[in-house]
């Protein structure tokens, strides 16, 4: 396209192309949009220095967030005199690959700036030499790279180490500090602000369950099953082995229970050789059945076992937790229409020191809600507990993206989005998150949290106390029974008499 008086009117060319002509009565105000790789040429011809002023605010509103692209300036005059001054104009709107042309006959001249640690001025013998700019690009020669101090961790903090000594810590600082290591470059800190935030939910784990119920557990409704059948099998297929001779059904259901339970029975006459291969089955399923329990038992008591966890938003209408927040978060939960109604049902309103203290400390009679980042932070301190404190619901109360505002224009923008990117897909931010939170635990920010009791083992001397309770139940009960039985058997001969 060419622009004269504001109309943008077509042009015949074999390849995709804009050309753009500033007339005096003439303001465009657009930019470029769209996917534009690096073999983007951005051409620009001096006529005459200084610049137009309205070409200096144009160029940078043309290519917005596209400043990376290359700009060719080519000029017919000498351009020793005022060239430092375009420079300090492109690298202050971000424009790092730049090439300057001077068309002299018979010969051309290449010229480009490198800005570190000051702007300095490239004589370029090839254009090869300006294609392989960048690694020089690579060193910032302890340029420095300006950011904001805040105090949130494990973001950014500070701490007293063992030696006395103001430590900077935070995985964020150190994500940038590692930044500065890798390309040469310094930190330095412009201002001071204060940050707090909010994202994800955090609810206490849920109980371990009492050491009475470890018996009842393994009793799922396929084992019922499997008990039923072979007990029902058992007793039928001896019933009927026995033809036409006479006999009782209930002692074949307690002659089935006796071989499945591995428990001692009257003495067994066998009238056929089909009663000894029905009781073969029946100790061997006994044997498969009772074997299974145990395992299972056995399995439950080593891992242990809990609660029914809460996984849901839903599942907190049957927890006895609060929402602990202060007043600010609180109202802004309450006036949000994305919120659920059992989060807003559940807000308790604190001091922000009261609320801090609560996190920091891991009071368990609270649901907490932070970042994710920030949350990890504090739950790093049940890091050594076997059953954690805390655990955190799957669905967050709202989402956004990971990001590191920068400003427009940034002349390092490439190299620190090429250096963000690896640290994410090779897991160096995770050992750093790592690091920073150890950090906040030696500056006594964070500590370790003991086991309160909430570890204690399923099979403890309480478990067995149980065992010994259902045995003796088992006992009272058989011998219930046999008192039955006999006054049964003696209440059968007075009749008879």
């Amino acid at each position: 396209m060419e622009s004269t008086d504001g109309e943008a009117m077509p042009l015949q060319l074999d390849t995709p192309k804009m050309l753009i002509q500033l007339s005096n009565n003439s303001n465009p105000d657009f930019k470029l949009l769209g996917r534009f790789t690096e073999k983007t040429l951005i051409i620009v011809y001096i006529q005459a220095y200084p610049l137009d002023p309205r070409l200096m605010n144009f160029l940078p509103r043309l290519l917005w967030e596209l400043h990376e692209l290359n700009i060719i300036f080519i000029t017919k005059e000498d351009p020793s005199n005022w060239q430092n001054d375009l420079y300090s104009y492109c690298f202050y709107n971000g424009f790092i690959n730049v090439l300057l042309i001077q068309k002299l006959r018979p010969e051309i001249l290449l010229y480009s700036y490198n800005p570190y640690p000051t702007m300095r001025t490239l004589r370029l013998p090839l254009l090869e030499d300006y294609l392989n700019r960048w690694r020089q690009l690579l060193n910032l020669q302890q340029y420095p790279v300006r950011t904001l101090l805040f105090s949130v961790e494990p973001r950014i903090f500070q701490y007293i180490n063992r030696k006395g000594e103001r430590i900077q810590s935070g995985y964020l600082y150190n994500v940038l500090k590692e930044f500065t290591d890798r390309h040469n470059s310094s930190i330095q800190i412009v201002k001071e602000i204060d940050v707090d935030e909010l994202y994800d939910t955090a609810v206490p784990h849920s109980k371990p369950i009492a050491s009475y119920l470890y018996f009842v557990r393994p009793f799922t409704w396929t084992l019922w099953l499997a008990v039923i059948a072979a007990i029902g099998y058992g007793m039928l297929m001896l019933y009927g082995s026995n033809r036409n001779r006479r006999t009782e059904i209930g002692k074949h259901f307690l002659s089935s229970w006796c071989n499945l339970l591995f428990i001692s029975q009257p003495r067994i006459i066998f009238a056929n050789w089909q009663q000894v291969v029905i009781h073969y089955i029946m100790l061997l399923s006994g044997f498969i059945l009772t074997n299974f329990y145990l395992a299972l038992l056995s399995s439950m008591l080593t891992s242990g076992l809990f609660e029914e966890d809460y996984n849901t938003f839903q599942d907190l209408e049957r927890s006895p937790y609060t929402l602990l927040t202060d007043s600010y978060y609180a109202s802004f939960m309450n006036e949000s229409s994305y919120m659920p109604e059992i989060i807003k049902q559940r807000i308790n309103v604190a001091d922000s020191n009261v609320l801090e203290t609560a996190r920091v400390t891991m009071n368990t009679s609270y649901m907490y809600t932070r970042y994710e980042d920030r949350l990890d932070g504090f739950l790093f301190q049940q890091h050594l507990l076997k059953v954690p404190l805390f655990k955190v619901i799957p669905k967050s109360l709202w989402d956004g993206f990971m990001s590191f505002p920068v400003v427009n224009g940034l002349p390092y923008l490439n190299i620190m989005n090429t250096y963000l990117s690896r640290i994410f897909e090779h897991g160096i931010l995770s050992k750093i998150k790592t690091d920073t939170y150890l950090d906040a635990i030696e500056g006594g920010i964070t500590k370790f949290i003991a086991s309160d009791g909430i570890e204690r083992k399923p099979f403890s001397v309480e478990f067995y106390y149980y065992a010994f309770a259902l045995w003796g139940v088992g006992l009272i009960l058989a011998s219930l029974c046999f008192f039955l039985e006999l006054l049964r058997h003696r209440m059968t001969n007075q009749i008879q008499m």
